[in-house]
């Protein structure tokens, strides 16, 4: 299509076809500079809206399977619309300088900084949830997540077209809109496509893995069941996830002895919040391992805490909440064997309660371990590859040292743990590595070498912190390469920087020391450390979401 330089914003695309298909939409300006924009012709929704927003001197449509195809129309689109999405945007951005400006107004202190947590969460949550179109495939896995909480009330469950579609990998559901107009399209389609076209049946028995699952389910359910359309129930089925992991964090932090603000900043790590925001059990995982530790630094920090059965049953809930879905971090519990004797009623107590955990502590890792190492997955990795648990246990065993190079090598890469891919990274939508990182990582490194804490941890607590953090962290590495990473080679693959998220605060507490001495009063302080993750979520979600996908 020649266009001789002149400015399109939009091409409209009508057409027909009979099955799904692909293509690349290519944009050429006047210095022969290429944009390629990957879309999909579906054979459901019969209208594509790509986004071009700039000069051009021609644009090409190129698939493989275009003779398949029936263009009916292209057309140039260059009017000014409303869009809701923008105006969303902008009011939860005001909103959130209106909480900045309460809090400096009202004061937040260490007794109500866990309620402005709570509210800036929740606020940049629904920001997340509203902008992103209502489909799976843009985090990790999701659309199995959806699977599992659609299905798991068990039973026979029927599939309508919108529910389908998140787990059957059309264009549909596979995070294939650039545009308003496409958001609205798919939208439209999803609720109004009530036809049943998928029936599985399912048992009623809930298995413990599945239980970060209830909260999602809840609210999917019950806001079916009260007639809401698809793309409604999606989102507070993500609305519900959002919460549980905002409750559990702000809890935290509330109850939190050493690192209140620090907590507040990693609660609010962008790839934590939208991770929070999807079908997806990385927010229990986080939220579950972050309660536990802070109990756990609780109870070494403070002479007058008592481990009771309160203590102790939320510390178990919350580890075990956790370990269900992740059973990698069940070495937490190892820590609670170390716990000083005179935080317990009685010698007796202290002896019956750690001998439980210890126990609690070998069957969850029996769970862990035996179907790594079971006939299950004895082949390694189900999606294929020269992957075999079996041969590479045989490996490692015969060639340690080697492994342990690997091992050291692989695991002594920072940026999993502090970098971009760790801190600002949305799955498949993309990272944002620009100056918004290094302002976060600034404010990090200013939290954990200015926060200063009533409680101590003494250098024994910490050291023995950070050996088994350490252990973890190994686990976490040699599991993924006995089931991703092909026999014998010297790379670890299927490793991930949202595995070490959970890691971070028992990590980071053990380096705080107050070592500078900044002049600035409480409000002043807080304020700082609200606004930092609020910049840089927002200006995140604006470059990787809305832009992206809203205009």
């Amino acid at each position: 299509i020649k266009l001789d330089n002149k400015y399109v914003e939009k091409i409209e695309l009508s057409y027909s076809t009979n099955d799904d298909v692909a293509l690349d939409v290519i944009s050429v300006d006047k210095n022969n500079n290429s944009i390629v924009v990957h879309e999909n012709f579906d054979n459901e929704i019969k209208k594509q809206v790509i986004n071009i927003k700039k000069y051009v001197k021609k644009i090409s449509i190129e698939s493989n399977d275009l003779n398949n195809v029936k263009i009916n129309k292209i057309y140039v689109d260059n009017h000014i619309r409303f869009n809701y999405l923008v105006c969303f945007y902008i009011y939860s951005c005001l909103l959130l300088i209106y909480v900045m400006y309460y809090m400096l107004k009202n004061g937040c202190n260490n007794k109500n900084i866990h309620r402005y947590f709570f509210v800036v969460g929740l606020i940049v949550g629904l920001v997340f949830i509203i902008l992103q179109p209502s489909t799976t495939y843009y985090s990790w896995d999701d659309q199995i997540h959806f699977s599992n909480v659609y299905e798991l009330h068990g039973g026979n469950v029927n599939w309508n077209i919108g529910e389908f579609s998140m787990v059957d990998a059309s264009p549909i559901g596979r995070g294939t809109i650039y545009s308003y107009e496409d958001y609205l399209n798919q939208k439209k389609f999803l609720n109004h496509s009530t036809r049943i076209v998928y029936n599985t049946s399912v048992g009623r028995m809930i298995t413990y893995s599945k239980l970060v699952y209830i909260p999602a389910s809840i609210g999917y359910y019950v806001s079916k069941l009260l007639g809401f359309p698809f793309s409604v129930c999606f989102r507070i089925g993500k609305v519900m996830i959002l919460l549980s992991y905002l409750l559990i964090m702000s809890y935290a932090i509330k109850i939190s002895k050493i690192g209140k603000k620090l907590l507040v900043v990693l609660g609010l790590i962008p790839s934590s919040m939208f991770l929070a925001t999807q079908y997806s059990y990385d927010p229990a995982v986080i939220s579950g391992s972050v309660l536990a530790s802070v109990l756990l630094v609780n109870w070494f920090a403070d002479k007058r805490s008592v481990v009771d059965f309160k203590t102790m049953s939320l510390f178990l809930f919350a580890l075990l909440y956790a370990s269900f879905v992740k059973g990698v971090y069940i070495p937490i519990l190892l820590l609670f064997l170390f716990v000083p004797k005179s935080r317990f009623k009685s010698v007796k107590t202290c002896r019956y309660v750690k001998i439980f955990s210890l126990i609690l502590l070998l069957l969850i890792m029996y769970t862990f371990v035996m179907p790594t190492v079971g006939n299950g997955a004895i082949a390694g990795d189900a999606r294929g590859g020269d992957t075999s648990v079996a041969g590479q246990i045989s490996w490692i065993l015969g060639h340690p040292f080697d492994y342990t190079i690997i091992l050291f090598k692989n695991m002594l890469n920072v940026n999993y743990y502090f970098g971009v891919g760790a801190f600002i990274f949305f799955a498949y939508i993309g990272t944002l590595n620009n100056y918004v990182y290094y302002l976060f990582l600034g404010l990090l490194v200013f939290i954990i070498l200015t926060e200063n804490n009533k409680y101590k941890l003494k250098f024994g607590n910490k050291l023995l912190f950070l050996v088994i953090t350490f252990g973890i962290i190994v686990l976490i590495w040699t599991a993924l390469y006995l089931s991703f990473t092909p026999v014998g080679k010297g790379f670890i693959d299927g490793v991930q920087p949202r595995y070490f998220l959970p890691l971070l605060y028992l990590i980071f507490v053990c380096f705080e020391k107050p070592v500078l001495n900044f002049k600035i009063s409480e409000k002043m302080y807080n304020s700082i450390v609200f606004v930092v993750p609020i910049i840089v979520l927002m200006v995140s979600i604006f470059q990787l979401i809305l832009v992206k996908m809203c205009l």
